[in-house]
């Protein structure tokens, strides 16, 4: 036997080869055919800092899905040292937008999960940026004291310290 793709979703295209295949009386057989998307665009995240935007966060993955909720990449890879990731190839359609979804499923190190879901609209030979705040885990501690140079036991009350992000 042989089978042919006659006809393929809206926005992909048909694979018309001819595939052989054998068919027998004991079991199922299962083949798979590859469609293209005709048009594509993209997808970026920005992973930052909730309240220091230009501290940008890597390490966080994502789950992407289809606007019906299917999922099209169960766990991304982690977003990179500038806090982005980009899923690219995403089926549009000229003139047609295309909605997908992304919610992070793991945290960055140092981060809370931000589970929210988000929607993109994608069109054709575009990348949408969609920016993503995550919020620090309240760890760690810090104690200065201030102390005389020459006298280190001998501690200077009422001095002030500043403690601020270095970027």
């Amino acid at each position: 036997y042989k089978f042919q793709q006659t006809s393929a979703k809206t926005g992909y295209s048909t694979d018309t080869t001819e595939y052989p295949v054998t068919i027998d009386s004991t079991a199922v057989v299962e083949e798979d055919v590859q469609n293209t998307p005709v048009a594509i665009g993209a997808i970026t995240i920005d992973k930052y800092s909730l309240e220091y935007p230009e501290i940008k966060v890597a390490g966080a993955k994502f789950k992407l899905m289809d606007n019906a909720n299917k999922t099209m990449l169960a766990l991304s890879d982690p977003t990179n040292a500038s806090g982005a990731i980009t899923f690219n190839n995403l089926m549009t359609i000229d003139g047609t937008p295309q909605n997908y979804k992304v919610v992070e499923v793991e945290a960055a190190p140092n981060y809370e999960l931000n589970g929210e879901e988000q929607t993109a609209e994608v069109s054709m030979n575009t990348t949408t940026t969609v920016s993503i705040p995550n919020t620090p885990t309240n760890s760690g501690n810090l104690k200065v004291d201030v102390e005389d140079t020459n006298y280190t036991a001998y501690g200077l009350a009422n001095s002030n310290v500043d403690l601020y992000i270095d970027i």
